[in-house]
């Protein structure tokens, strides 16, 4: 279909929301627990320009790399002066681009598809919501849509552009996160399915396999290799990021494997899209997303014609049910888990539209539709601005998980009035003891304070601060240290520093002691 100028503006204001709503106060929701610890890590690369992988615990270096872009633009270059703005912007403009992404189909797809797509896209809650998260997630969608379209336009036109670009999306999948490995099993099976059972001459196996020369596997691959190698050894600092990102394989699939809080049944990222009851009326469901998405899917895989429109929504329905199946029966899951084969749906929710809206032909039926579609989108923005805005951190967002409560800012604020009270000021001493070193955001929420120690457990050789922050199971082993342990003459009264239950998430109390002479009245 031609370029119509109706049609680009449109697009260029689906942009602006979707851009608007990803962008827009970004400093309000409190850090999560990965994010604060994601922000440590990248800390460490702002200020020493060193990064070590960590296999164990920690997903690709990408996120980090690509974060020193906005912190060198606003010319931060120090851990304690960043901004929730800063980190969070690279999963925002991430999946601003998955939205700009969409805009090479136009040529297979046509404009409308692309249009219903990227609207959908754009006001889906949950792809709103993660996309204001610093976690990898979003980047790894980009990379895998970006990959499954330039892989089709060269095996489409043979250019070999394309082939440079599939080749470099591989490789930041790969430098992404662990998970790109369930991404490529089930983009690789829908591939196989689809050219066994719908035999066409656009990717017809057997074309390809003579069209696709050695020289093409050469450059697809080397490029990937090119781009792992770079990233995972911090760009020839650590050699050994080279080797661990291949082992971590198995530390990973340990992991996934070891029964905890993260397991859930296997229905359980369909309960998250599908309905959820919030305060009061609130009823929290992208349930016409994923009907659409069904009715998209059947539509795809029912027709068997050369059309190439048809060809690529098969790929992307088997790749989605493909990929669902494989993170629904893992037992471990997180809710971000599911946005790379959410935003299939989408597309399968996209082309469903479409295809309905060509499909009615009386002009009543026609109004009534699209009536229909304007109501479920204004719904849709509606929980996207309830969900980011007004309750971005309430345990009844079914996207909130695990999260930091906003009892964090009245906390900080306590801390702060210590330190502007105390004449060391920022420089005071401050202990954090927590079991299990589950003190997490804190080290992001404290990052302006020069001295804080970290420890699990009461140390009884180390001198107590003059501000302590401790778990609610350690306050006996303080009690002790602060009231039995000291000589007489040099015991300080301590006192608690919030006068409230405060927790940092919900069900994880934290309390906070302050010598007496140090308090502010």
């Amino acid at each position: 279909m031609k370029k119509r100028p109706t049609f680009i503006l449109l697009f260029v204001l689906v942009i602006l929301l979707g851009g608007g709503l990803r962008l827009t106060g970004l400093e309000r929701r409190p850090m999560h627990n990965d994010e604060a610890v994601n922000s440590v890590k990248f800390g460490t690369l702002l200020e020493t320009g060193n990064f070590t992988y960590d296999q164990e615990e920690y997903h690709g270096p990408v996120l980090y790399y690509l974060t020193l872009i906005p912190a060198w633009i606003s010319g931060t270059h120090k851990f304690q002066n960043l901004h929730e703005w800063q980190l969070r912007m690279v999963p925002a403009i991430a999946g601003i681009g998955l939205l700009l992404l969409l805009l090479s189909l136009r040529r297979i797809t046509g404009w409308q598809t692309v249009l219903a797509i990227s609207l959908i896209g754009a006001i889906s809650p949950a792809m709103v919501f993660f996309s204001r998260y610093y976690i990898h997630e979003m980047l790894l969608i980009l990379f895998t849509y970006g990959f499954i379209f330039s892989v089709l336009y060269f095996l489409k036109n043979r250019q070999p552009t394309w082939l440079l670009m599939s080749g470099a999306f591989l490789g930041l999948m790969f430098v992404t996160k662990e998970t790109f490995i369930f991404v490529a099993t089930a983009l690789i099976l829908a591939i196989v399915v689809e050219q066994f059972s719908w035999k066409n001459r656009f990717l017809y196996w057997r074309d390809v396999m003579q069209a696709v020369k050695w020289h093409h596997y050469l450059i697809f691959f080397g490029l990937a290799c090119i781009i792992s190698i770079l990233f995972y050894s911090s760009f020839f600092q650590n050699p050994q990021g080279i080797f661990d990102s291949v082992t971590t394989y198995k530390a990973y699939f340990t992991k996934a494997g070891v029964p905890g809080s993260h397991w859930h049944p296997w229905y359980y990222y369909l309960k998250i899209l599908a309905w959820n009851r919030g305060p009061g009326w609130i009823i929290w469901t992208e349930l016409p997303v994923l009907i659409l998405a069904f009715l998209g899917t059947y539509q795809a895989c029912t027709k068997r014609n050369t059309d190439e429109t048809d060809k690529l929504f098969r790929i992307v329905a088997l790749f989605t049910m493909i990929l669902m199946l494989i993170y629904s029966i893992i037992p471990y899951k997180t809710p971000w888990n599911m946005l790379n084969f959410y935003f299939g749906m989408i597309m399968m929710a996209g082309y469903a539209v479409v295809q309905l809206a060509e499909g009615i032909r009386k002009g009543w039926l026609r109004y009534a539709f699209w009536v229909i579609m304007s109501g479920i989108f204004l719904c849709m923005i509606g929980q996207t601005s309830l969900s980011n805005y007004k309750l971005p951190a309430d345990p009844s967002n079914p996207y909130v998980y695990g999260h930091t409560g906003m009892d964090i800012f009245k906390m900080i604020e306590r801390i702060s009035d210590v330190a502007v009270f105390h004449p060391e000021g920022n420089e005071i001493y401050i202990q954090v003891i927590c079991s299990g070193n589950d003190y997490w955001p804190l080290p992001w929420y404290l990052r302006d304070y020069k001295n804080v120690g970290w420890w699990d457990h009461v140390d009884t050789e180390t001198p107590l601060a003059p501000l302590i922050i401790a778990s609610p199971d350690l306050e006996e082993h303080l009690i002790d240290m602060i009231y039995t342990r000291p000589l007489p003459g040099e015991k300080y009264l301590y006192v608690p520093l919030f006068e409230e239950h405060t927790e940092l998430r919900p069900g994880v109390e934290i309390k906070a002691f302050v010598r007496q002479d140090y308090r502010r009245y």
